[in-house]
Parts: C-alpha cells; sequence; structure tokens
C-alpha cells in the first residue's frame, strides 16, 4: 500500500495522513446495530481481513499459508478471511479455533451460508494458545484419525487439539471428543503462518472504564486461560503469535476505542512495523485495530 492513501471500497477508505490511521465507514448510525463490543462487526470484519492479507499474501509457491483465526465465536473472521483470500490462487487455509465446539458449528453453519470452499477451511476444536506454543515457524501439518474422518453435517473438517478445553458445554460434547481426529503439528518446511486475525474476548461493555481508569489495556483487562490452565493476558496472546507467524507475515487485533497505544511500546523492538487505525463514524471514534507485521 503506498503512503497516503489506498484505492477507497464503497464501504470504507482509509486516510494514512497521521498516526494513527483512521478507517471511516459511511453507512451511517446503521453500523451500530452491530454492536461495538465482543465480535467484529462485518464491515470492519471485512476490512481488516483485507488488509492482513494485502500485507501478508501467501506466497507464489511453497510452503502451504495458514491463516488462524483463534477466536472463531461464529465466525465472522473466518469468513471474512476466506472472501479476501478467495481472489488469490496461491495455496492457502485457514485454522478457524475454538474452545467451544457449540461455536465450532455454528461456524461451519455460517462458512456455509457465505459459500466458503469446504476445502479451504480446518475447524480445530482447542485452546488456540496451546497452539500457538505448539506451532514452529515452519512446519508439517496432518490429521491423524482416531477414527473416520470428520466433518460437520456442512462438510467441513473438524479436528481436536491438546487436552479438550473446558467450556461451559464441555460435557455436552465429553463423549465425542475422544473419536474426532487429532491435528499433529511436526516441525517442516511444508506450511508456515502468514497471518493471524485476533478478536479477543472483551467482556462485553466493561471494558469502557475497567477500574476506572477510563482506560482498555489488552495487558490488564484481558485475561484468558492457557492449555494448561494459567491466566494469560491479551498482550500475550499477540506475542504468542507475533513470535509464530513468518517474515512479511502479520497479527492483526480489533480493540477498542478506549484501548491505550502505549502498550505498542513493549517488546516490539526488532519484531518489524507496527500500524494502528482508528474506525470512526460520524466522525466519532468507535473501535480501532492494531497490524503488526513481521
Amino acid at each position: 500500500m503506498s503512503k497516503g492513501s489506498i484505492t477507497p471500497s464503497p464501504l470504507f477508505n482509509i486516510t494514512i495522513s497521521s498516526s494513527p490511521r483512521d478507517v471511516t465507514f459511511a453507512l451511517s448510525d446503521s453500523i451500530i446495530a452491530e454492536r461495538w463490543y465482543s465480535v467484529s462487526p462485518e464491515i470492519i470484519s471485512r476490512a481488516m481481513s483485507g488488509y492482513l492479507v494485502h500485507v501478508s499474501p501467501p506466497a507464489a509457491s511453497s510452503p502451504l499459508a495458514l491463516y488462524v483465526d483463534p477466536f472463531a465465536g461464529v465466525g465472522q473472521d473466518t469468513v471474512s478471511l476466506s472472501k479476501s483470500l478467495a481472489a488469490r490462487s496461491s495455496p492457502h487455509v485457514i485454522f478457524s479455533c475454538d474452545l467451544d465446539l457449540n461455536c465450532l458449528l455454528t461456524t461451519s453453519y455460517n462458512l456455509s451460508l457465505q459459500k466458503v470452499p469446504t476445502d479451504s477451511v480446518v475447524l480445530v476444536w482447542c485452546n488456540s494458545v496451546a497452539l500457538a506454543r505448539s506451532l514452529p515457524t515452519n512446519f508439517d501439518y496432518s490429521v491423524n484419525p482416531s477414527s473416520a474422518e470428520a466433518r460437520t453435517k456442512e462438510g467441513f473438517r473438524l479436528v481436536r487439539f491438546g487436552p479438550q478445553p473446558e467450556t461451559s458445554s464441555a460435557d455436552d460434547f465429553k463423549s465425542l471428543w475422544p473419536s474426532l481426529p487429532t491435528l499433529e503439528v511436526t516441525s517442516g518446511a511444508s506450511t508456515e503462518v502468514r497471518g493471524v486475525f485476533l478478536s479477543p474476548p472483551w467482556n462485553n461493555t466493561g471494558y469502557y472504564d475497567r477500574g476506572g481508569r477510563g482506560r482498555f489495556s489488552l495487558q490488564d483487562d484481558v485475561v484468558i486461560k492457557d492449555g494448561e490452565g494459567a491466566d494469560v493476558t491479551g498482550m500475550e496472546v499477540v506475542d504468542e503469535w507475533r513470535a509464530k507467524v513468518a517474515k512479511g507475515g502479520a497479527v492483526c487485533t480489533f480493540v477498542p476505542s478506549t484501548w491505550d497505544p502505549t502498550e505498542l511500546q513493549r517488546g516490539s523492538s526488532g519484531r518489524g512495523r507496527t500500524e494502528v487505525y482508528r474506525h470512526l463514524l460520524n466522525g466519532k471514534h468507535k473501535t480501532g485495530c492494531v497490524y503488526f507485521v513481521k
């Protein structure tokens, strides 16, 4: 992308005249109905995935380019990644991960509605932090079936990785877990992580005034569990994935308007460039996103 501007789409335009960069949306207040927390609204998800693929495109030849949606939810970011990659002829695959099998089944349904090819996405039932820690920078992956290949009703591959995640619905699917094929990762050269789309949970509107500070911090206000039950902060999740993307790859994360950008000073030296965008609606700063390009 040349410095100054990019060709605007009908839905948004990006101006690079100062830091942070501003993304102005033209759909007026109708966007508010999609809400500004917990999940990236569709228009923002599309903009973020489009730029993520722009700055970290799949290579023209091997290795296979892997893009990861670590918090799939209902699949919005996986759909957006798939749409952004559809125009690319280079080989690629998306890992859509979630702790909750209910979410992955909903993701499968939504991918089908959006006509996403079934061979382009692997649904991974796992703790995505544990997955990040297990991935070499370059690797080979395979699916070791403990039974017949598992696919959702819509035809998407479903695999498990690591120990069964602890979720509210875990007991409902306890008997299913052992029968699913296992995702296996080993050091190799066939695959590399090119892009990671993070949209971490913020626990609803409480992020507006965490601890009375009036500022949101990935380090202080996002705490999730890793695969072994230990606490991991939002910034540590970012760092885990930044360490695993290949050279030229990128991690992007969706942040609320109250996010404190001084966090970028933490551990950012020697890791490539960082780009910050603000999402504006009717001139008001609503949310933002950050791209970490290796």
